[in-house]
């Protein structure tokens, strides 16, 4: 006669598994869709994420604002009205400049850009702006226009061959300074 011994040792083994599998089942914590699993940042926590960017700061127009490092400052043709960081060659990246224009006759010039409304980063309203790149620089644009205090001047910030996302990120990182 065969030795049953194995056989209850191993069918106790699953049964113990079943058991175990069952309980932690029946009580581990349900997550819903739509759940929110992440905590809200801190103003710290934001901070922190653009830790390891650099940031530029234009004294004459008192504002500064970062960008990630692997943005690099163009000095043979920045000053403090047009400030160019490249990535890819001259004339990718993104593009900060002070314009002498009112918003109504700037928006005039870049009709061929689609409005995306106005959005809030840092208390600082802007009006959006996207249109896809040409032949020469393809790839995603994202333009963001505001008044400066100088009420004869635009702030422009333009980003090409990016996401929405970074230019979003970039965004959130101005602040006007005194």
């Amino acid at each position: 006669m065969p030795n049953k011994k194995p056989a209850i040792a191993i069918g106790t083994i699953i049964i113990l598994i079943l058991i175990i599998w069952g309980t932690y089942s029946l009580f581990k914590p349900q997550i819903q869709d739509g759940d929110n699993l992440q905590t809200p940042q801190t103003q710290e926590e934001e901070e922190d994420e653009f830790a390891d960017w650099e940031v530029y700061q234009n004294k004459e127009y008192g504002f500064k604002i970062s960008y990630p490092k692997n943005y690099f400052y163009n000095y043979s043709i920045s000053n403090d009205e047009f400030v160019l960081f490249d990535t890819e060659g001259v004339g990718t990246g993104l593009i900060i400049e002070i314009i002498e224009k009112s918003f109504e006759g700037r928006t005039v010039e870049i009709e061929n850009w689609q409005s995306r409304g106005e959005k809030e980063f840092n208390n600082v309203i802007w009006n959006l702006f996207y249109k896809s790149g040409t032949e020469m620089v393809p790839g995603e644009w994202y333009k963001a226009i505001r008044q400066h205090k100088d009420e004869n001047k635009l702030i422009e910030i333009t980003l090409n061959r990016s996401t929405e996302e970074l230019f979003n990120q970039i965004l959130s990182t101005f602040k006007f300074i005194d």
